[in-house]
């Protein structure tokens, strides 16, 4: 039996379409189809991935004889839920639920310079709990590198609009000092910093994303 009559008779014990399977091995549909065709052989860390997918031995893949295998009648429950999109998705809800719980207890009614940054303590942990989940699973599982492209891309802004706020209060203070003289409204501050703060934002974000995009064409 040839490698790709393996997998294709894998997939479907396991019942799975090619689209599901291409989605669990971050490959394409027409690739994948082209594996099971023998038009084409997956690499060596493809070949891995699908031995813990299906629960059988890469020596079983990669032989030609018929040798006993074990393998179940859907992926293990460990395969289908640790995919980059389901990793990304929850990694970045905990980040945002952070930023929600930090505001929250900070925000007292007063302007955001007054807010007091150790009320943002349980939010900050949460966001660190957040990334270190993505930043650990994604690199004992080795997904492809776009995906820390891609989760910066999205949290960049969840992530640093607390240091932001933070240090409001000693950016918008120096510069009242400093145009004290010139009748310059707090308020005027306080607008000048967030376009300041949005601003180096978007050149990280552009960043992120040249990087991606240099990365997803290589």
């Amino acid at each position: 039996m040839t490698l790709g009559c393996k997998i294709q008779a894998l997939r479907k014990k396991a019942q799975l379409t090619q689209d599901e399977l291409a989605d669990l091995l971050q490959v394409s549909r027409q690739a994948l189809s082209k594996w099971e065709n023998d038009l084409a052989s997956p690499d060596i860390d493809k070949i891995v991935l699908m031995s813990n997918i299906f629960s059988v031995s890469t020596d079983y893949l990669l032989k030609d004889d018929n040798e006993n295998y074990m393998t179940t009648s859907s992926p293990s429950v460990r395969s289908l839920f640790l995919t980059p999109r389901n990793l990304f998705i929850v990694s970045t809800l905990l980040v945002f639920i952070g930023l929600l719980i930090s505001i929250g207890a900070m925000a007292d009614g007063s302007l955001y310079i007054f807010w007091r940054t150790n009320k943002a303590i349980p939010g900050f942990v949460i966001q660190l709990i957040g990334v270190a989940l993505f930043m650990i699973i994604h690199d004992t599982l080795k997904f492809e590198k776009h995906w820390i492209f891609k989760f910066m891309l999205v949290n960049v802004w969840l992530l640093s609009i607390l240091p932001h706020l933070l240090y409001s209060a000693w950016f918008v203070d120096t510069l009242h000092r400093l145009t004290n003289y010139a009748n310059i409204y707090a308020i005027v501050l306080q607008s000048f910093h967030l376009l300041f703060a949005m601003s180096v934002n978007g050149f990280i974000s552009l960043f992120l994303f040249i990087r991606m995009k240099k990365i997803e064409s290589a």
